[in-house]
């Protein structure tokens, strides 16, 4: 039998008494430490990142509008001009900068080693593949060639007075159907169409019903569904094992197939003229997109002109069509600046003879105000990041160090909201500001249209495109808001579309 010493188990009172202390010794420990915590959070820089997440949570659970702003509080907090860091653990350490002489130094005086980000290509690759956008040397180089040999003067006049013109017949015809009814229009999808089909006929030859059917629902998803993944983590996880990152792929599929097939058309209907001798000379209307690729010095392959043509229709489409939707929101918020703005136009009827749309902006020397305004506030890419390609750290002008694989970013729409460089209603729609400068703002001060060897080469299409549009439309339409008047933001993309579009009444214009 076991025999146990039942005092020999007995613990002494005065030994558990002298245990009573840890207790409350234990509470005030953990609760000096969490007051201590919570007053080290509380009185922290509030930009700094948070332990592990970095600035996860303010990219991660913020909508893009969102996240802009941040970038904008931060640019004010530490003062214009200046640069700094922040962190994204699984995409590592990048820098923002709102200095025009480091904007200067990565786009131009290091181009060599500054291009497309990594994160960037990994993130869009199966959308915009061997394009231009992500391409480098001398295939980056025959693309640009391209771009220039289509945008010639005669290809700018032959969109200006022939295919935009026939083009927004349809949209009259909505307008019009809209302004029977008495119903309210999204003007930014309107507008979208209209880019798109201009620039798919101008660019590639392709019937505007067709385009618009085919890829213009597809196409915004896709971009809108790649624009998420630059601040998502699980980007890839989502992107295979998610139904929204299963619709994504979808639209990206329906997209290149139909570019395979029209790019497939295309190609035989120029193997027929060349074989025929009715082939398009450069430099002459009608000298289409994909012809120039061909005609550039490269061997490019059929796949790199779907890709290319793809990418193209970005610029073409939805760059132009967010700025022309940005500026009629910025008017119909400043109804003085409306009327000044159709007052000009209508002056142009008095006119000893018309006026080519090709020259149009030249002869309205406001609404080229307007425009300027408009692309300050709402640029059509808001957000602009490149990567060091360097083997070696590359040191800024301003004495920070960019690390090899390490982003640059900077935001023609934050520096255009900065009272540093444009006073105190830098925020505030006002064209006659442009009237008023002595010195115009530099690529790099101002970087709407990017800056050094990938500045954009559309630029004047673009403007031309937004005045000729707007000119057109405000002649025979009065646009009234179809929304309760706030503040519109940004919405989800590549570019700078408007977040739930741009509702508008109309109503057909009767001319005093």
């Amino acid at each position: 039998m076991l025999l146990v010493n039942t005092n020999a188990m007995h613990v002494p009172v005065h030994m558990t008494l002298s245990l009573d202390w840890l207790v409350p010794a234990g509470i005030a420990v953990v609760g000096g430490y969490l007051l201590w915590a919570v007053i080290t959070f509380l009185s922290r820089d509030p930009f700094d990142p948070l332990p592990i997440i970095g600035h996860w949570h303010i990219f991660g659970f913020r909508s893009r509008a969102g996240y802009m702003q941040w970038f904008l509080d931060r640019s004010k907090y530490v003062g214009a001009g200046k640069t700094w860091e922040y962190e994204l653990p699984g995409f590592g350490y990048e820098l923002f900068t709102t200095d025009p002489a480091c904007i200067k130094h990565v786009l131009v005086t290091k181009s060599k080693v500054f291009s497309k980000s990594r994160v960037y290509a990994e993130v869009s690759k199966d959308f915009f593949g061997a394009s231009i956008l992500l391409a480098t040397g001398v295939h980056w180089q025959a693309q640009r060639n391209a771009v220039k040999a289509f945008v010639s003067p005669a290809a700018l006049a032959d969109i200006a007075d022939r295919i935009l013109p026939r083009n927004l017949q349809r949209c009259f015809a909505i307008f019009d159907a809209a302004a029977e009814e008495g119903r309210v229009v999204d003007f930014e999808k309107v507008v979208a169409d209209l880019m798109l089909s201009t620039f798919g006929e101008a660019a590639f030859g392709v019937d505007p019903e067709e385009l618009i059917t085919a890829v213009a629902e597809p196409f915004d998803k896709a971009l809108e569904g790649i624009s998420r993944r630059f601040v998502d983590p699980l980007w890839r996880f989502n992107a295979k094992f998610t139904p929204n990152g299963w619709k994504v792929a979808r639209a990206i599929a329906t997209v290149k197939l139909y570019f395979r097939d029209m790019i497939s058309r295309s190609l035989a209907q120029i193997r027929t003229e060349d074989m025929e001798g009715t082939a398009v000379a450069p430099s002459r209307a009608g000298y289409s997109y994909i012809r120039a690729l061909l005609d550039s010095k490269e061997n490019i392959s059929a796949e790199d002109i779907v890709d290319s043509c793809r990418t193209a229709l970005v610029a073409g489409r939805d760059t132009t069509s967010d700025s022309i939707t940005w500026t009629l929101y910025a008017l119909l918020r400043h109804p003085h600046y409306l009327r000044r703005a159709i007052s000009e136009f209508d002056s142009l009827s008095s006119l000893p003879t018309p006026v080519p749309n090709s020259d149009l902006l030249s002869h309205l020397p406001f609404f080229d105000t307007v425009i300027s305004e408009s692309l300050r506030l709402y640029p059509s890419v808001p957000l602009n990041l490149v990567d060091c390609s360097s083997s070696e750290p590359v040191v800024l002008p301003d004495g920070n160090i960019v690390e090899p694989d390490e982003d640059v970013l900077f935001s023609p729409w934050v520096m255009a909201r900065l009272p540093e460089f444009w006073g105190p209603d830098a925020e505030e729609f006002r064209p006659e500001r442009w009237e008023d400068m002595e010195h115009k703002p530099s690529a790099y001060e101002l970087p709407v249209f990017h800056a050094g060897p990938r500045s954009c080469v559309g630029q004047n299409l673009a403007k031309m495109e937004m005045a000729v549009t707007l000119k057109e439309m405000l002649t025979r339409y009065t646009f009234e808001m179809g929304w309760d008047g706030e503040e519109r933001v940004m919405g989800e993309g590549i570019t700078n579309p408007m977040l739930g579009g741009l509702p508008v009444r109309i109503r057909r214009r009767t001319k005093a």
